[in-house]
This record gives structure tokens, sequence and C-alpha cells, in this order.
């Protein structure tokens, strides 16, 4: 006879016991599509249009199968960043053939654009969608491969007179918060040929003024090696001014107390249409043109930090070859009349010295 203990116990239903949830991982593919359909531009002037180029950005680079979320961010940016451009000049965005064509990428991220980018990275934007095109629309693009290479780059045209006058005149007069930064960058550039990667690291202590000109120590580009840390004469035409800045700034930096060198200062005229844009580079040429008008000579230019092609006859005959620093100075300085030393002008300038 059973007791009522055990009655009991065997009616009593046998529970299981309580399981995690089980937590199914997603696959690298299914965890790529996630992040393109989730991703949205942190840019201010991708994400202004996003409602408009986000579909058609978001299906292209899903298209080119980026095969991993690094390469999918950087399809994702630059391809943004191009639609959003041409959205808000009114273009239209839902025909991708036409959105990636080299007439509409040119538009965007050609030499003359306005794109506000760096050299480096228009060239980088310019290399993601010339790949993502092959990739995504192979039937137009993938075929030609020529397509997805890069060209060298084009030498800088040098301003004409006009364009000068015109840049200097603005600089005086403008009330821009950037006028002084970009009236600084100007000369630097037509003056002795600093581009942005040395322009932002001169101080006012660096503008010397010797018996034949006035000199600019350069900091060089150490890690391209194509230009040393050198002395570079100052064109007659801008030494007041260049002394003026290097006075007011003392030991601070010419272009203010910042480390964004002259990338920021490409559009800061664009309101003004008669006022072309600053360009590093084109000053940079007009400087070096300024100088081969003037009749300067090779291993004097090339001194002042003039490039020339490592493997070219020129560079190797003249490699070691050096030019006193009375006539290099004066050379380059391409003054009609000679250099005043006393002029009150340069008076609070520092000395140059050999030492």
């Amino acid at each position: 006879m059973r007791t009522t203990a055990a009655s009991s116990a065997r009616r009593r239903k046998t529970r299981r016991s309580p399981t995690k949830p089980t937590v199914v991982a997603l696959k690298p593919q299914d965890e790529l599509a996630t992040y393109i359909a989730n991703w949205v531009p942190k840019q201010a002037q991708s994400r202004a249009d996003w409602s408009t180029t986000a579909a058609v950005v978001r299906e292209l680079v899903g298209k080119a199968e980026p095969g991993g979320i690094e390469m999918a961010r950087k399809y994702l940016s630059a391809l943004a960043r191009h639609a959003a451009t041409r959205a808000a000049a009114g273009m239209r965005v839902n025909d991708a053939v036409e959105l990636l064509s080299d007439t509409t990428l040119a538009s965007t991220l050609g030499t003359q654009a306005s794109h506000g980018l760096s050299e480096n990275s228009r060239r980088t934007h310019l290399s993601l969608l010339r790949r993502l095109r092959a990739r995504a629309l192979p039937e137009t693009y993938g075929q030609a491969r020529e397509l997805t290479k890069l060209s060298k780059s084009p030498v800088a045209e040098p301003f004409t007179d006009a364009e000068i006058a015109a840049l200097l005149t603005w600089c005086r007069s403008s009330k821009n918060a950037k006028a002084p930064r970009l009236f600084a960058a100007v000369l630097l550039s037509l003056a002795c040929g600093l581009d942005g990667f040395e322009a932002g690291n001169i101080k006012g202590t660096d503008v010397r003024r010797s018996p034949w000109g006035l000199l600019v120590a350069a900091p060089g580009m150490a890690k391209s090696g194509t230009r040393p840390a050198r002395m570079v004469p100052v064109l007659a035409a801008y030494e007041v001014d260049v002394a003026k800045l290097a006075s007011a700034a003392g030991p601070g930096c010419l272009l203010g107390d910042t480390t964004r060198g002259t990338h920021d200062l490409g559009r800061t005229t664009s309101k003004t249409g008669s006022v072309p844009a600053f360009s590093a580079g084109r000053g940079r040429a007009t400087w070096m043109r300024s100088m081969l008008v003037s009749g300067a000579g090779f291993v004097a230019m090339r001194q002042a930090g003039v490039s020339s092609r490592s493997e070219g006859t020129l560079h190797t005959l003249s490699k070691g070859l050096t030019v006193p620093m009375a006539d290099y100075t004066a050379m380059l300085r391409c003054g009609v009349e000679p250099f005043d030393s006393d002029d009150a002008a340069f008076a609070s300038l520092n000395a140059w010295s050999e030492q």
C-alpha cells in the first residue's frame, strides 16, 4: 500500500530546468549589410541631403561588396559626400551611372572644383569612388582598368598679376575673421614658395634680415626628403609686407595659433566672385615662375627648395653644389634695386647669422 507522500510525488509532473535563450550570431555578411543599412554620415555637408541620397549610397556600396566594415565606411563616406554635393547643386542623384561618371566626378572632385579637401584627401576620395563604381557597376566601369587609375598630379597654374592684386586687396580690406591668416599664407607662398606643409610652422622670429635681403628659415619636410631645412630669400616685391607680419607676430606663428596649415583657407574668398580661391600650390608655382622670369640659376633655385626629378641629369650633376649666400640671396630676391638693410621697415627683425 502506497503512502500518501508517494502518491503525491507520482502525480507531480517533472519540470525541466529553465534554459537560457539561444543567441544566434550574425554571419559576417549579415553584419556588414546591417552596418550599411544603418550607417549615417557624420559630416554636416553629407547629412544635409541624406534623406535624398541615402538610398542610392547604401545600394551602391552594397553592390560593391566591400568585404568588411572598414572598407564599407570609406566607400559610404566618400560617396555620401559626393552625392550630397550634387544634391545641394540641384542635380539628380538617382541615376547611378551618371552619378559616378567621369564628368560628374570631375564636377565635385576635379582639380578646379570647390571641394574643400586637401590634395591628398581629394585624390583618396576619387580613388575610392572609381574603385567602388568598377565593383558596383562592372558592365559600365569594370572593364576599363585605366578608369581606376589616377594620373599624376598636374603642375599648379601660377596666379596672374590681376589675381594676385585681387587676393591681396581682399586680404587687406576684408573684415572676414580668416583674412589675416589668408594674407599671411598668400604672402608666404608668393614671396618664398612656402605651402601648407611648411607655412603653418613659420614664426615671426624666423624672418631674418641680411645685408642682401630678407630670409625665412623654412623648416623643410623631413618625411619626404624633397625639401630640407633651409634659408629662403624673400622676393623684393613682398619684403615690406613680410617684415610687417613678422614684426607683429614676434615669437608667434605668422598664420596665427593654429596647426591647420592652409587647408581651411581655400574657400575663404568664395563669396567674392572677383577674387580667386587661394591655393598654396598655385602660390608656390607663381614664386617659381617669378624666379625663372628674372633669370635665377638652377642651383640657387634648388638650394631654395625647388625640387627636381631625382633621376634627372641636373639633379645628379648639381648634387652638393651651393651658391654663396650673398649671390644666392641677391639672385632669388629678384629685385631691381639693391636691398637696403637700414630701412626702418626691417629694423625690428633678427639679423641673419651664418652660425
